[in-house]
């Protein structure tokens, strides 16, 4: 029961790391692309 309670706690904090991970990288990408038309009207 308790280890059971551990994993889907692990699963939860993954998910949410890998949530993150992709809104940062998504950030990134529009940061780069606001950058190049901004040097590249």
């Amino acid at each position: 029961m308790v280890t059971l309670t551990k994993k889907k706690n692990m699963n939860l904090k993954t998910s949410t790391i890998k949530r993150m991970m992709l809104e940062y990288v998504g950030a990134l990408k529009r940061y780069c692309l606001l950058l190049k038309v901004g040097v590249l009207p």
